[in-house]
């Protein structure tokens, strides 16, 4: 890993842990990591300082008390240098290759993760569509696709002027499908979810238009 020297070890660690494995409460980090829960709040509490972590909305459980997780911000996820993506990409492409039913479960778990984690950042504005969008443009913003909503006769235009996974949508076009079928579970029962414009397609920017039902 090379990250940003301004970083422990520790640091990089839980930031490699999140940006690895996702968004995690911090019990399940100092499991992963091997550290006392008091040192990865204290490594958080350093990392949010910076920006370069941020906790999600509390996800009620069925039992026991809310868990908050803790994710990286676009500025956290900016710390990996490209040399790393490249090589993600080379590992990505070999995989759905080699191994197809490998990458298509990998792409799947990766869909269910990131459904978890939008719909805690959204809880809030569950049962207001029009703010429900408009905080989906604010996360996918945090995320570096710099996101804004155009209001439609018929509902809304989410557009991303930014796609900060170009590169390895380009060798695996299923990652550029994902997030359709993530707004699509995110909005089922509320509106249907269409993709108008795609950067693989040749436009400018990749859009979803959003309709009540």
């Amino acid at each position: 890993m090379s990250l940003k020297p301004r970083l422990s070890k520790s640091q990089q660690q839980v930031a490699l842990s999140l940006k690895s494995r996702g968004a995690q409460s911090i019990r399940i980090l100092a499991k992963h990591l091997k550290m006392t829960t008091m040192g990865v709040r204290k490594h958080l509490t350093i990392l949010e300082h910076d920006g370069i972590v941020k906790t999600s909305k509390p996800t009620h459980q069925t039992r026991g008390r809310p868990v908050i997780l803790w994710a990286l911000t676009g500025s956290g996820h900016a710390l990996f240098h490209d040399a790393h993506r490249s090589l993600a990409i080379e590992i990505l492409s070999d995989l759905g290759e080699q191994h197809p039913d490998v990458f298509k479960e990998l792409i799947q778990l990766r869909l269910k993760r990131m459904e978890v984690e939008y719909r805690a950042e959204l809880a809030e504005s569950e049962h207001d569509l029009a703010k429900k969008v408009t905080a989906l443009a604010s996360l996918r913003t945090d995320q570096g696709y710099i996101a804004e909503v155009r209001l439609l006769p018929n509902g809304w235009l989410l557009i991303e002027n930014h796609c900060p996974i170009y590169a390895a949508t380009i060798s695996n076009p299923e990652l550029g499908e994902m997030d359709l079928k993530l707004f699509k579970n995110l909005f089922a029962g509320q509106a249907s979810v269409t993709k108008v414009d795609h950067v693989l397609d040749g436009d400018r920017r990749t859009a979803f238009k959003i309709k009540p039902l």
